[in-house]
């Protein structure tokens, strides 16, 4: 399974984002591997994504890890439900934007709203990477591409319109990194790749998508 863990910092998020890179150095903790992080604009904490067989295997993390850094004030752990990657072009805005966006909305609409943003179609200038459900403080999350702040807001609108959606969140982040090997990457992105039903076989050939957005090719973008 995957899950996000938040780490909040009393003043120095630098701190925190050096002391994760450092403990992902540190001989591997049993059944818990990091992915990668990121950092949101004006927000006091950054994200680690883990990927873990259960819940309770990050404790090895949280309780012993986290209590190495004095500047880590909080934690927040939020599991993703049904998480998946999704092909995204191969050609692409060099200056592409990276934005993390949450959903609230009234449960009766989860499915709905979920199956949106996985299933639809976009074009070069706005792509979702990654997408997942994680109720709680909000329903469904994703992480989207954007070429130009008028993309992001008029995919944001078109969330908005759907039934059931209270509140639609898009964040640019700061700075992201992915933080394990490339055949981690890969075996993940493999497992959780999600074809969207629009992608035929015929449509496939005649467009360069990406399947496996490698280590390179991620820290490229944006």
């Amino acid at each position: 399974m995957l899950a996000l863990v938040r780490l909040f910092a009393k003043r120095n998020l630098d701190e925190v984002w050096n002391f994760v890179l450092g403990a992902q150095r540190e001989p591997r903790m049993d059944d818990v591997t990091p992915l990668f992080m990121s950092q949101q604009m004006k927000r006091k904490f950054l994200t680690v994504m883990f990927h873990t067989k259960t819940l309770e295997d990050l404790h090895s993390f949280l309780f012993n890890e986290v209590a190495k850094c004095s500047e880590i004030s909080d934690t927040q752990t939020i599991p993703l439900i049904k998480p998946v990657f999704l092909p995204i072009p191969r050609e692409r805005p060099q200056d592409i934007q990276r934005y993390s966006m949450t959903v609230k909305a009234h449960p009766r609409n989860y499915a709905h709203i979920y199956n949106f943003v996985v299933e639809k179609r976009h074009g070069v200038n706005l792509f979702v990477w990654y997408a997942a459900y994680a109720l709680g403080e909000y329903d469904v999350f994703c992480s989207v591409f954007a070429n130009r702040k008028k993309d992001i807001d008029a995919f944001s609108k078109s969330i908005r319109r759907l039934r059931g959606v209270m509140n639609v969140t898009p964040l640019p982040l700061r700075r992201t990194k992915v933080i394990t090997s490339e055949d981690e990457w890969a075996r993940l992105r493999v497992r959780l790749l999600h074809r969207p039903t629009w992608l035929t076989e015929e449509l496939e050939k005649g467009m360069l998508l990406d399947y496996d957005l490698s280590v390179a090719h991620y820290s490229s973008i944006g």
